[in-house]
C-alpha cells in the first residue's frame, strides 16, 4: 500500500497551524463558556431576586385582603399590579401567577388579548414550583421558548398558586452571542493569519535542511555542490550546514588534488582531513607510489634512449670507420692504377678528379657519422674542426671559444652529446636562421660542463615549446635530458641555447 508523504515544509506549515489553532480554539471556548457561565449565573441571579422580591409583595397583597375574599379572579388586577412590573426585565422578561391547574392568572406579556385562563402553563419551573421547589433554571416556556426561570411557590389560606419569572436565554444571552460572533470573526482572521505567518516560518525552517538534503542527494550520484548551503537561526540546522560546507569545501579540495595526481602533478600540497582520514590517505600513498613508478619510468626511458643513443654513435663509429679504413684505400688503389694505366692524358685527369671528388665526399660522410678527432682528442677539437669546415662552405661567421680543461673530465657519451647538440644548433641555424653570426663557447667547471650558443638570426619560435619545436630542436632537449642535464632556449636579438651537463 502506497502511503501519501507530505513535503517537510508542508508538515511544518501543518503543524504550525494546527498548534495555532488548538491554541486559538481551546482559548476561545475556555473564555466563552467563562464569560457565558458568568453571564447566566448573574441572570439567574437578577430573576432569582425579582421573583423572591415579587413573591413578598404578592404575600403582602394577600395578607392585607379581608377575610372574605376568596375569588383570585377578582384579585387579578391587585396581583397584575405586582407581578407584570417589568423594570430590569428588558423586552423578553416577564413574571406571572399559574394557578395549581396550570392556568395563568395574570395576563400574559406575550398574549395581552387573551383571557389568562386559556393559558396553559405545563412547564418544568411550574412542575417544580408545585412540588414545593424554589431556584431558577432553564428550561422551555409555555410558547416553547427556551427561556432562564425563577420560581416558587406562594402559599395562602386557601389555594397555592405559583410564581414565575422568566426571560428569554436569546435576549440574555445577546451580549455574549454578538461578542462570541465577533470573536469568531477575530478568530478566523487570526487563523488565516497564522496560516500565512505558518507557510512562511515553515519555508524558513525547511529550506536549510531541503538544501542539506538537496546537496546530500547531489554527493550520492558523485556530483559537488555548486552553491553552499545557508545559515539558519536554528543552531543545530547552523552546524550541521556548516559541517557540511566544510565536507564539501574539503571534499573539493581533495578531488582537486586527485585530478592533480591524474595529470601527473604531484608537486601539490594536500593536508588529509585527519588522521582517520582514510580517502585522504591513500591519494598521498598513491601520489608517492606514482611518484616512485614515474621517476623509474623516467630512468627507464632515459636509459633505454641512452643506451639507443650509444647502439647510434657505436654504429655510426663502426661505419665510419669502415668508410675510412675500407672504401679510402680502395678510392686511393684505384687511383694510382688508372695513374699507370695507358690512357690519354684527358682521360686520366677527368678520372682523377672525379675519383679526388669521391675520396672527399666519402671524408665529409665519415666526419660527419663520427670525426675522428671526436674520438681522438675530445668535443673541443671536433666542435673546432666543425667551424673551419662551416665557414669554409658558408658565408656565415662563427666565433668559437674552446675553454674546455686539459685532462677534460668529460665523458665519451657527454662529449658525443655536446658536439651533436652543436651540431644541431648550428644546422638550425643554416637551415632556418638566415643568420650571419654566430658566438658558441665550450666550458668546463668543476661540476658541469657548459654550451653557450646564439646567432643573430630570426630567433626560435618560443611559443611552440616542447613538441611543438622543431626536430633538431627537440633532439637536444632530449640528449640533455639523457644525461640529466638542463637546456634554456630563448631570444635576446636572435636564437640563445644554454645547455648544462653534470659532469660525473
Amino acid at each position: 500500500m502506497k502511503v501519501y508523504q507530505l513535503k517537510l515544509e508542508r508538515w511544518l506549515a501543518l503543524a504550525l497551524f494546527s498548534l495555532t489553532v488548538f491554541f486559538v480554539g481551546a482559548v476561545s471556548i475556555g473564555f466563552y463558556t467563562q464569560l457565558r457561565n458568568a453571564v447566566l449565573e448573574r441572570t439567574q441571579n437578577q430573576l432569582l431576586s425579582i421573583n423572591i422580591l415579587k413573591k413578598r409583595l404578592v404575600e403582602q397583597y394577600l395578607t392585607d385582603l379581608p377575610p372574605s375574599t376568596e375569588n383570585l379572579s377578582a384579585l387579578r388586577p391587585g396581583l397584575e399590579a405586582i407581578v407584570t412590573e417589568r423594570t430590569g426585565m428588558g423586552a423578553t422578561g416577564e413574571s406571572y401567577l399559574v394557578n395549581p391547574q396550570g392556568q395563568m392568572l395574570t395576563v400574559s406579556r406575550f398574549f395581552p388579548d387573551s383571557l389568562p385562563e386559556s393559558i396553559n402553563v405545563d412547564t418544568q419551573g411550574f412542575q417544580r414550583a408545585l412540588a414545593g421547589q424554589r431556584g431558577v433554571d432553564t428550561y422551555v416556556d409555555y410558547r416553547g421558548n427556551p427561556i432562564i426561570g425563577a420560581y416558587q411557590k406562594i402559599q395562602n389560606t386557601e389555594n397555592a398558586i405559583v410564581l414565575l419569572t422568566e426571560i428569554d436565554i436569546a435576549e440574555a444571552m445577546q451580549p455574549i452571542t454578538s461578542l462570541r460572533n465577533r470573536f469568531i470573526v477575530l478568530s478566523l482572521s487570526l487563523l488565516l493569519l497564522s496560516w500565512f505567518i505558518s507557510t512562511w516560518l515553515a519555508k524558513v525552517l525547511s529550506r536549510p535542511i531541503l538544501s542539506i538534503k538537496k546537496n546530500i542527494n547531489s554527493l550520492v550520484q558523485g556530483k559537488l555542490p555548486e552553491k553552499p548551503i545557508k545559515g539558519s537561526q536554528i543552531q543545530e540546522i547552523n552546524s550541521i550546514s556548516e559541517s557540511l560546507n566544510e565536507f564539501i569545501r574539503r571534499l573539493n579540495h581533495t578531488i582537486q588534488f586527485a585530478q592533480n595526481i591524474g595529470q601527473g602533478n604531484f608537486s601539490v600540497d594536500y593536508c588529509p582531513l585527519s588522521d582517520q582520514d582514510r580517502l585522504g590517505n591513500s591519494l598521498l600513498t598513491m601520489r608517492e607510489q606514482l611518484v616512485q613508478l614515474n621517476a623509474q619510468k623516467e630512468q627507464l626511458e632515459r636509459e633505454t634512449k641512452k643506451v639507443l643513443i650509444s647502439a647510434q654513435e657505436t654504429e655510426r663509429e663502426r661505419f665510419a670507420r669502415d668508410i675510412h679504413d675500407g672504401v679510402g684505400p680502395l678510392l686511393t688503389t684505384a687511383k694510382l692504377k688508372i695513374s699507370t694505366t695507358e690512357l690519354s692524358k684527358p682521360v686520366k685527369q677527368e678520372v682523377a678528379k672525379l675519383l679526388d671528388e669521391v675520396i672527399t665526399e666519402i671524408r665529409r660522410i665519415s666526419s660527419n657519422l663520427m670525426p675522428a678527432v671526436l674520438r681522438d682528442f675530445g668535443p673541443g677539437a671536433a666542435l673546432q674542426q666543425l667551424v673551419r669546415e662551416i665557414e669554409k662552405n658558408s658565408s656565415i661567421s662563427i666565433h668559437y671559444a674552446n675553454d674546455l680543461l686539459p685532462q677534460s673530465r668529460i665523458s665519451k657519451e657527454g662529449g658525443i652529446a655536446l658536439y651533436r647538440i652543436a651540431q644541431e644548433a648550428i644546422n638550425n641555424t643554416l637551415k632556418h636562421a638566415q643568420a650571419t653570426e654566430v658566438v658558441m663557447s665550450l666550458t668546463e667547471f668543476d661540476n658541469q660542463v657548459v654550451l653557450f650558443y646564439k646567432d643573430n638570426g630570426q630567433g626560435i619560435d618560443v611559443t611552440k615549446s616542447g613538441e611543438g619545436v622543431g626536430k633538431g630542436l627537440r633532439n637536444i632537449r632530449e640528449r640533455v635530458r639523457i644525461l640529466d642535464g638542463t637546456v634554456e632556449m630563448f631570444n635576446d636579438n636572435g636564437a640563445v641555447i644554454e645547455v648544462e651537463i653534470p659532469i660525473t
